[in-house]
């Protein structure tokens, strides 16, 4: 089902609102370092990881905003966009989801916690352009979601990559 269980969602009720998109790229950034971040926050005073998430998928958005890319979802330290969603992928989007996977690269490459100038992160990252599906998850909470097949394959993709890598599938 492509994760939809793990959701807490019968299946047939997201098909019955999904739409298959033939051509759409998706985008997935893993912040690699959190675990390191919450371990030296234990050691050296307390060091919240989550503002500094905050901080760059604020800066993500923005990203995503100035190339007319759809920001997803983020979830812990993944974050989630795609262009082709509305209709299919022209091989100029395909580009501006690359671009938008580098410039989120450079972001993490040049990031300072708190000035120090010792930065814990780095970033994977995965794109898929194919078919995907997507609709409405979570009707107490109603949001756009692209889910199936492909869309775990990148994930897996991102999760196996070695730090610093990106990979197209």
């Amino acid at each position: 089902d492509g994760g939809v269980g793990q959701l807490g969602i019968k299946a047939e009720q997201v098909l019955a609102r999904a739409v298959k998109v033939e051509k759409a790229c998706l985008l997935i950034a893993e912040v690699v370092g959190v675990v390191h971040v919450e371990d030296w926050g234990q050691t050296a005073g307390t060091m919240p990881v989550f503002p500094y998430l905050t901080t760059m998928f604020e800066k993500f958005d923005g990203f995503c905003q100035a190339n007319n890319v759809t920001t997803l979802y983020s979830l812990g330290e993944v974050y989630c966009c795609a262009v082709g969603i509305e209709a299919a992928v022209t091989p100029e989007q395909a580009c501006t989801i690359l671009e938008v996977g580098v410039q989120m690269k450079t972001y993490i490459d040049c990031f300072s916690p708190g000035g120090k100038g010792d930065n814990p992160f780095t970033l994977r990252v995965g794109i898929h352009c194919g078919e995907a599906i997507g609709g409405v998850v979570d009707m107490a909470a109603p949001r756009f979601s692209v889910f199936g097949s492909n869309l775990a394959d990148v994930a897996r993709g991102v999760a196996r990559a070695a730090e610093g890598c990106e990979g197209v599938l």
